[in-house]
């Protein structure tokens, strides 16, 4: 983009201050910015603005240590030079100390003879600064346009990308929200690669955020330009044009959103189609497959989860962000094959060895996208696609155990217990027994608002360790004792009875998942 800001090389070869004196060593003046102009007659905190010319006759300074002082607050303010001008003096009036500040710091310091009027001067520089800051919009409004035909011609994301690229002079790569690929002019990224933050912030290989691209107050992308291309300095310098970018690429973003969205939507039906059994090898069957990449001659895991937010069923937040979850969590998911109905995800994966991470890093950037959203998985036993209807039983009665446990994530294998538990669910004897174990429980803790049932239970599962169920449950330790010698008084057990205790802790366990529906 055509570098058509003023600066200090244009405003020192102003024929009407011809004399003028640089008393500093300026490596390149044309690199200095000049954004505004002001008259400043002493030291004021925080007045000046960041890339500010200061006209003074430093007529608010007493002596040379004062103006050092003031020329000292306008760098720190951000000045981009000082002109300075004394009664009927020559440049020699200016204080040693100040030129050899000025020097260290990289101020430039301009002396200005006194006839000359400070009105004027910054009625000029302004008209200069208003002119070449208008032929800049009018490059970015050119661009824009350029932009725009581009995307009437029916041209790619791609093709925007390298127009840009071309415009600001560096490698371009273009994101959605979760910071999938969708363009690289360099062609190190594939489409669909997932950027992450450290390959992002990386020194050498990583990008700068040149331009977010949102609409209705939804992000839709990101515009990001090489770190070994733009320097900071360019950066702030462009960024604020970025908008004259996020006009027109906002309808690439929003067209693709409007795809993504028909394409998950399909998705969706289809996975819960086959989670329900409907995968029966049939041609239709398999054309449905293909569309949500579906290789069917591969075993797959079912993973379920459980979703809540802030601790609670998250039925009122759901209905605010279904939409946009059912957007994204495609782009999340390897392969795509996942879908959300009320508060339960469902996906398929091939990746056999990779279930756990793979809900880990979902579960991760679900956290990180929205604070207080919580995930309980369940994965199942591999299986092929016309088994997919069992899988799926089996991965929700996992979540479902997850939930319960407090745990991220149960997989099929690890549910023998519970199997063997929901066995005897049914029997007539068995309830009997659960029955007559816990029954004096339920009618203390119903008549003392107590919970004692939840003690017992932690007490177990911390392997009978009184200390640590105190921990726990932020007990003090005798006061769980005291509790716990109560139920043994309720039940006429003790405790210290190993086949006691283990016959309270299954008809405990029985009670806490008699409402999951057990598969056989």
């Amino acid at each position: 983009m055509h570098d058509n800001a003023f600066t200090l090389k244009d405003f020192l070869e102003l024929p009407e201050y011809a004399e003028r004196r640089l008393l500093t060593e300026v490596t390149d003046p044309a690199s200095v910015e000049l954004k505004h102009i002001a008259v400043s007659e002493g030291p004021v905190s925080n007045f000046v603005r960041q890339g500010e010319l200061v006209l003074t006759t430093a007529m608010g300074c007493r002596d040379p240590q004062h103006f050092l002082q003031f020329l000292m607050e306008l760098h720190r303010g951000g000045a981009a030079a000082v002109a300075v001008t004394f009664d009927d003096a020559d440049a020699s009036a200016v204080p040693e100390t100040a030129v050899c500040y000025a020097t260290d710091v990289g101020m430039p310091l301009i002396w200005l003879p006194w006839e000359y009027r400070f009105a004027e001067i910054v009625e000029t520089v302004l008209d200069r600064i208003r002119s070449t800051q208008s032929r800049e919009s009018k490059v970015w409004e050119d661009f824009q346009r350029k932009l725009l035909e581009i995307y009437l011609q029916k041209g790619s994301i791609g093709h925007a990308a390298e127009s840009i690229s071309r415009a600001l002079e560096c490698r371009v790569a273009l994101c959605d929200p979760a910071g999938r690929v969708l363009a690289d002019t360099a062609g190190k990224l594939s489409r669909g690669t997932i950027l992450t933050e450290s390959a992002r912030f990386d020194p050498e290989q990583g990008f700068h955020l040149f331009a977010r691209v949102d609409s209705q107050n939804r992000e839709l992308g990101e515009v990001l330009c090489a770190r070994a291309d733009m320097s900071i300095e360019k950066l702030e310098k462009l960024q604020p044009y970025a908008s004259y970018l996020a006009l027109p690429l906002l309808l690439w973003f929003d067209r693709d959103e409007l795809t993504l969205s028909a394409r998950a939507r399909r998705a969706d039906d289809t996975i819960w189609a086959f989670s329900v059994g409907r995968f029966d090898g049939s041609v239709e069957a398999l054309a449905m497959a293909r569309q949500i990449g579906l290789r069917p001659e591969r075993p797959h895991l079912c993973l379920a989860a459980r979703l809540r937010f802030g601790g609670n069923a998250p039925d009122e937040w759901l209905f605010e962000h279904s939409s946009q979850l059912n957007t994204l969590l495609p782009r999340l998911w390897p392969g795509g094959m996942i879908a959300l109905r009320g508060d339960q995800l469902t996906a398929f994966t091939p990746k056999l060895n990779e279930a756990e991470s793979l809900v880990r890093e979902l579960s991760r950037r679900l956290g990180d996208e929205y604070p207080g959203l919580v995930c309980s998985w369940g994965i199942s036993d591999p299986g092929t696609a016309e088994q997919f209807g069992a899988l799926f039983v089996h991965a929700r009665l996992c979540a479902d155990l997850a939930q319960l446990e407090g745990r991220l994530f149960f997989r099929q294998r690890e549910g023998d217990l519970y199997r063997l538990l929901s066995g005897g669910f049914t029997g007539r004897a068995a309830r009997e027994i659960i029955g007559r174990w816990t029954r004096p429980l339920k009618e203390y803790d119903a008549a003392h608002k107590a919970d004692l049932q939840q003690i017992l239970l932690a007490y177990f599962k911390h392997g009978c360790n009184a200390s640590e169920t105190a921990r726990a449950l932020h007990f003090h330790r005798q006061s769980l004792l005291y509790k716990l010698a109560r139920a043994e008084e309720l039940l006429g057990i003790s405790l210290v009875n190993h086949e006691e205790a283990l016959t309270l802790e299954l008809c405990l366990r029985a009670l806490e998942y008699e409402n999951i529906t057990f598969v056989s």
